[in-house]
């Protein structure tokens, strides 16, 4: 598998990264049985979140099985620097890591949603602290507004934007992703399936 640099970020990956959405459907076992293999066959990107009930603890159970190499990325969707910093906390100890690679704000949908995160005691500064203090080491944002990301792009606040990217879902390519390139921010492709309506693999990706 091809490797890829995120932007700016110095964090090299398997370009095919494992979201963390559908362990949750899975038995425990199951899904630790499917994290373990997936970073068998040379997978070393995951993402997941806090929003994704039992998922983190799910993967924190799987590196706590190997010593594989692997950048974990995680997200939430607290606006608040106290609230994100719960958070951070307890991503940490559901990982079963003292550092998380990436975090991101989750799902910033709206520009008020985008000044609440950016405004004085606002997400962002919550992660900034985090940041420094050694928990995490770079801060990303995700979004399926696209003029909303846009405009996150233009301030240049953020290490790396997760956007929607599917062969029925290009439209992130016109703007976004273009410009997302010429700024070195990391791009993350989520929702490659378009949420299950694509069915073939392979075409998918």
């Amino acid at each position: 598998m091809r490797r890829t640099t995120l932007g700016d970020t110095g964090i090299e990956a398997v370009q095919l990264g494992f979201g963390g959405i559908p362990i949750q459907r899975l038995r425990e076992t199951e899904a630790v049985e499917v994290v373990l293999y997936a970073l068998e066959k040379g997978m070393d990107f995951i993402d997941t979140s806090r929003m994704y009930t039992t998922s983190e603890s799910r993967i924190g159970l799987a590196l706590r099985e190997t010593g594989a190499k692997v950048t974990l990325a995680t997200k939430s969707y607290s606006r608040s620097a106290d609230g994100i910093r719960r958070d951070v906390e307890t991503s940490l100890r559901e990982l079963q890591r003292d550092y998380i690679d990436l975090y991101q704000c989750h799902g910033i949908s709206s520009r008020e949603e985008y000044r609440m995160i950016t405004a004085p005691g606002g997400a962002l500064s919550g992660l900034c602290k985090a940041k420094q203090e050694g928990l995490i080491g770079h801060i990303g944002v995700t979004g399926h507004n696209l003029d909303v990301l846009e405009t996150i792009l233009d301030d240049g606040l953020f290490e790396t934007i997760m956007v929607c990217l599917s062969f029925l879902e290009p439209a992130a390519t016109e703007l976004v992703i273009p410009k997302a390139r010429d700024r070195h921010v990391g791009i993350i492709a989520m929702k490659p399936f378009s949420g299950g309506v694509i069915e073939a693999a392979e075409t998918a990706l």
